[in-house]
């Protein structure tokens, strides 16, 4: 599993959602990036914890590659 597909995985056990797709560079859904798009649905509350926790499980590998470098968001986040 990449770190990106654990990002997916964390999403989906952080809150009750329905998997619909995963695109990653091993299926096909993104053959020329690092990316890996997961695409679920739920209800609103849901699917935001989800976002939630893949987004703090980002932000950890990205700390993982520049520890030094501070994580500050050049814009205020949505969510």
């Amino acid at each position: 599993m990449s770190n990106t597909e654990k990002e997916a995985d964390t999403a989906s056990k952080t809150a009750t959602i329905d998997p619909i797709a995963i695109a990653t560079p091993g299926n096909g859904g993104t053959s020329y990036s690092n990316e890996v798009n997961f695409f679920f649905s739920g209800d609103s509350g849901a699917v935001r914890q989800a976002i939630i926790g893949a987004r703090e499980a980002g932000k950890q590998l990205l700390k993982s590659l520049a520890p030094d470098e501070p994580l500050e968001s050049a814009t205020v986040p949505y969510i």
